[in-house]
């Protein structure tokens, strides 16, 4: 049903997705496809009716309310997106479709608060996830006003980042920028 859909074949991925929640009616997945064909045809009501059903089936699943987070976003509800975003990463704390729609969502409300939080979070997270430290620098280098504050949460951020991936290009960059801003000028080289 998924790879149908991403092909834009709908017939098919309807069929396989309602064959799919009669079999296994618990299991999120084919809901958020059927959701999804909802959203492409313009028809937000049914893809939020979708989500619904798929929670009310398959029980919390931090998928299917990142979709409705985003389709609350959609029809201008950042409120209940907000909440449900949260509410997935009080869960799952390294999910990053959450933690990035959540960034997203600061960014659009210039959420200033909002974004430092983030940014803590994703600096307090143990283990680190990229999923999460990426989008957060980000956010670091977009919301939080310039200064030797932000340059140092901007290298901590990148230091973990590269410690998982070394040939990180953009953490790299943003980590010697940092740095030059920092004064050290010689290490940003």
């Amino acid at each position: 049903a998924v790879l149908a859909a991403r092909r834009d074949q709908r017939e098919d991925a309807m069929r396989f997705a309602t064959a799919a929640k009669t079999r296994a009616p618990a299991r999120p997945q084919a809901y958020a496809v059927v959701a999804e064909l909802a959203r492409r045809r313009g028809d937000r009501e049914a893809a939020r009716q979708e989500l619904l059903r798929g929670l009310e089936q398959a029980g919390p699943d931090a998928g299917l309310e990142v979709e409705l987070a985003a389709l609350h976003k959609e029809t201008g509800d950042a409120a209940g997106a907000r909440r449900l975003l949260q509410q997935v990463l009080a869960r799952h704390p390294h999910h990053g479709d959450a933690f990035s729609h959540l960034a997203a969502l600061a960014l659009l409300e210039r959420d200033v608060d909002l974004a430092s939080d983030l940014v803590d979070r994703a600096l307090a997270l143990e283990p680190p996830s990229l999923a999460v430290l990426r989008p957060a620098m980000e956010l670091a280098l977009q919301a939080e006003p310039e200064g030797l504050p932000r340059a140092a949460r901007l290298r901590a951020l990148c230091r973990r980042v590269l410690a998982q991936a070394p040939d990180d290009g953009w953490a790299s960059v943003l980590e010697g920028a940092a740095l030059a801003q920092a004064g050290e000028r010689d290490q940003a080289l």
